[in-house]
């Protein structure tokens, strides 16, 4: 019988897919291309942290539950499916509606997605489950000492350095998954330890470091506005990348606020949680992305407007439930095939 999901654990899925949402949204509009100070233009720095909030709160999520848990293939299948599923779909209407824009890298990534890069983080993300059976062999058997010292060492390499520093030759998007993924091992595994704090305080902390990241890249706006121009690329360290340690900071925060929440089991948050993978599927499609969903919405010039702010919640969030409509037909009309023969198989390793 399948266990019903933690819903705190759920909510924490949907607040991060709404911010990557939106997250996209101000990205891919034009205002994300001005210059000058406006109070739009502050508000949406303020939106673009949340995605990276989400980006690493989704990863968080996934090492605290994976680290205790046997490897299943089958799920590593079952996301494949679903992706190639919709790199293909959009292809074929892309095929119908523009031919112009299909080539054959194109047509190469919508076929094998993950190898090609199709999606960034399904690249990564494919990339941590594959290797989760050996990461926690080595998790579950180190001390808290080593443990403590591994992460010391993977966020100064990964984090601290690249945010100091402006480099990143350590590292790349799978590297800084697994330090997440160890992050999140590491509060499942040694939770007495990270419970000594209230909930609440988790979540004033996370307010009060995202307010921080949001002063600091306001001010650096306001100096390379008016005194050097070069300074706008500090502002993408501090903010706008998932390894920023004050981005990082803030994002643990909020996950440690969901851990210590009280535990409860709701149907319809849970339900609802199922479909994020697909709305970020959706609209993150390249197809989707470049030739549909950003540019109609940037047609409409909503962010020369002074309610911009609120207008940009309110497309998110249509955004968000168009896609839970087509995910749930997708999921009704296509049951992912089991490959029960091959996971059996892949699974015997690991046992």
């Amino acid at each position: 019988m399948k266990k019903d999901r933690d819903s705190r654990f759920e909510v924490l899925r949907l607040i991060s897919i709404f911010l990557i949402v939106l997250h996209h949204l101000v990205l891919h509009s034009a205002i994300a291309n001005y210059t000058g100070i406006s109070f739009n233009r502050m508000i949406t720095q303020l939106y673009l942290i949340g995605g990276k909030l989400g980006v690493n709160c989704f990863i968080f999520i996934t090492g605290y539950f994976s680290i205790s848990k046997k490897f299943k293939s089958n799920k590593i299948f079952s996301i494949e499916l679903q992706t190639i599923f919709y790199t293909i779909l959009f292809l074929i209407v892309t095929w119908i509606s523009f031919p112009e824009k299909i080539s054959i890298k194109n047509i190469l990534g919508s076929f094998f997605p993950t190898i090609f890069g199709t999606y960034w983080y399904i690249t990564a993300f494919m990339g941590i489950l594959l290797l989760s059976p050996m990461i926690n062999i080595v998790l579950n058997t180190i001390s808290f000492k080593q443990y403590s010292f591994l992460l010391v060492i993977f966020l100064f390499m990964f984090s601290i350095s690249p945010t100091v520093f402006r480099q990143r030759n350590w590292t790349n998007d799978l590297l800084w998954f697994i330090t997440l993924y160890c992050i999140g091992g590491a509060v499942y595994r040694f939770n007495d330890t990270f419970k000594k704090l209230k909930s609440s305080l988790w979540l004033v902390g996370g307010i009060v470091t995202v307010i921080i990241t949001w002063a600091i890249s306001l001010v650096i706006m306001f100096l390379s506005e008016f005194w050097n121009a070069k300074l706008e690329s500090y502002v993408n360290v501090f903010s706008l990348s998932t390894y920023s340690t004050f981005v990082l900071i803030a994002s643990f925060c909020l996950f440690m606020y969901f851990v210590n929440m009280q535990s409860f089991k709701n149907k319809l948050i849970n339900k609802l949680a199922s479909y994020t993978l697909g709305i970020y599927l959706i609209q993150s499609n390249p197809f989707v992305a470049d030739i549909f969903l950003w540019r109609w919405i940037e047609h409409f010039e909503w962010y020369t407007r002074k309610l911009w702010p609120l207008y940009a919640i309110i497309i998110t969030f249509v955004i968000c439930i168009v896609c839970i409509g087509i995910e749930s037909i997708r999921s009704r009309m296509m049951t992912h095939a089991h490959f029960e023969n091959i996971s059996k198989k892949v699974d015997s390793i690991w046992k």
